[in-house]
């Protein structure tokens, strides 16, 4: 819980900073020691199998803190479509994790997160754009969509044969 409540202050702390050249370091190193202190430990947290509360608070965590440290460093937030493509990879991480942990309950966080960033980028950030720049950017969030569902698909296919494989030896 302790771990929990720095990371939320923490991750408050490093966003909403006045964003000035002398504390540009301290909040730097602060956002390393947040996810030193969130991923430190992740190995225990990846083999606790059953709960699926831990995958999910792993990928909750690993956003929060990502999307605090742009917000804090950087002017990204300014630009809606640059949020979305890192949310997009923040979601890409939590499916790899989920799937070199075994962790079901991240790799469909990470599935509902690209959803959700799909569904944004495809409605809300392209409000200014043409018509058919609107037409490329949702054939792009469908091929997006499909890629990873595709991808998802085989690997969790495959991860199956295996574990019926060995249960048969």
């Amino acid at each position: 819980v302790a771990n929990h409540l720095l990371l939320v202050v923490s991750s408050i702390t490093i966003a909403f900073s006045e964003k000035d050249n002398t504390a540009a370091l301290l909040y730097g190193l602060l956002s390393l020691l947040s996810f030193v202190l969130a991923f430190g430990r992740i190995r225990e947290a990846m083999s606790v199998r059953g709960n699926g509360l831990s995958g999910i608070l792993i990928g909750i965590k690993l956003t929060i803190l990502i999307l605090a440290t742009i917000h804090g460093q950087t002017q990204w937030f300014d630009q809606a479509y640059l949020l979305s493509v890192i949310s997009m990879l923040t979601a890409l991480a939590s499916i790899v994790l989920g799937f070199l942990g075994q962790q079901k309950a991240l790799r469909f966080y990470g599935l509902l997160l690209t959803l959700a960033c799909v569904l944004k980028l495809v409605t809300i950030d392209v409000n200014n754009l043409n018509t058919a720049l609107r037409v490329v950017a949702l054939i792009g969030g469908g091929i997006i969509c499909f890629v990873i569902s595709a991808m998802y698909t085989y690997t969790e296919r495959k991860l199956d044969a295996q574990a019926r494989t060995r249960l048969n030896r």
